[in-house]
């Protein structure tokens, strides 16, 4: 009951904490939305697009990404919007992007190649999993400054302790994302429709993703036995 009791006034004062930064997250959605579309189109780049296209399309991404985390950084942190400190998003996380998200990959692509011959149904499950784990890697990245391997096993054990807490929420996004993709055609060609659907999934990416960062923080900075001996439940 007490871990319950925890789970539900930690979420409480995560909420709260995030309504009251909506007001300043206007940059992060803005970013987020950029990255929801970027995400949603890919680019050729003729006879060699597989390998030029993918590269490129990687790149693009992380520099994008830099941007949404520090807006985040600043919201979650600080209470403001980053606007003043947008010319050190490159500055601050390429390097750490870059390392990490080289090794997201690597192990994307090795569960692919590992899981090829088993069933659709177990292969979902396994990358349903695998997404929970990896849920906290933004938050590694900007509140507790890991990168590369570190950051990966950092997450892992990050969710595995706070699988009430912090890993119910991350699962609870992955099948809304998933529905809203699916709602609303997401594949489908560029065209008023996906503009739509790019806003509403990246409004929602934003709360979440402002929420996630306030819940880390405050999980982060004291473990469930301290909370306990502090009161919170």
């Amino acid at each position: 009951m007490d871990k319950i009791k925890d789970f539900i006034l930690v979420s409480k004062i995560s909420f709260k904490e995030t309504i009251k930064k909506i007001d300043k997250s206007y940059l992060v959605f803005i970013f987020v939305l950029i990255n929801t579309i970027f995400t949603n189109n890919k680019f050729s780049f003729g006879v060699i697009g597989g390998t030029i296209g993918g590269i490129v399309h990687y790149f693009i991404g992380v520099v994008i990404s830099c941007f949404v985390i520090q807006c985040l950084n600043s919201v979650v942190r600080f209470g403001n919007t980053g606007k003043k400190s947008l010319e050190n998003s490159l500055g601050n996380y390429f390097g750490l992007m870059i390392e990490t998200m080289f090794w997201v990959y690597l192990l994307e692509m090795f569960s692919d190649l590992l899981l090829m011959n088993f069933p659709a149904e177990f292969r979902v499950i396994v990358v349903i999993i695998i997404q929970v784990l990896l849920s906290s890697i933004y938050e590694q990245i900007y509140l507790n400054g890991r990168s590369g391997t570190n950051a990966i096993v950092e997450s892992v054990n990050f969710v595995k302790n706070n699988l009430l807490h912090y890993g119910l929420y991350s699962l609870i996004f992955i099948f809304v994302e998933y529905y809203m993709s699916l709602r609303f055609a997401i594949g489908q060609p560029m065209g008023i429709g996906k503009i739509i659907a790019c806003l509403v999934i990246a409004l929602i990416h934003t709360l979440f993703m402002i929420f996630r960062g306030i819940l880390f923080k405050h999980l982060n900075k004291h473990s469930y036995r301290q909370r306990k001996f502090m009161g919170w439940c």
